[in-house]
């Protein structure tokens, strides 16, 4: 079974390839997934369902000039993976552009995420 650092940089791999369910198979079908408060694409999400709405939101409202991992931590028990990522956002709907650096904190449960939470601050693009 592939470790959890694995499964992160292949969900990554995923979302740069436009994979949908190539994410959704690595998620618990609960899946708490959290993104900060204040942007169109964002809100606590629940389950794969709720994952997908996150996606299709963000797609429609969002265009990801690059997303670029940097960095990867591993806790010491193995089951959370946080990454640093370089990204470079522009909001659709009023062309603010960000570039920065988000964190991204990913909990693994029997080789599925359970939660995700993204850490930035949304001014940049509100």
């Amino acid at each position: 079974m592939p470790s959890n650092l694995e499964l992160t940089k292949t969900i990554y791999a995923a979302f740069g390839a436009g994979n949908l369910p190539g994410i959704l198979e690595h998620c618990d079908p609960n899946i708490k997934w959290t993104v900060p408060a204040g942007l169109p694409w964002s809100g606590p999400f629940q389950g794969k369902e709720g994952v997908a709405a996150f996606f299709s939101g963000l797609l429609s409202q969002a265009v990801i000039h690059s997303f670029v991992p940097r960095h990867f931590s591993v806790s010491e028990d193995g089951s959370v993976v946080s990454a640093l990522i370089d990204s470079d956002t522009e909001n659709k709907v009023n062309g603010k552009r960000a570039h920065e650096v988000v964190s991204h904190y990913l909990t693994f449960k029997d080789g599925l995420v359970v939660s995700f939470e993204e850490v930035y601050d949304p001014r940049g693009v509100l």
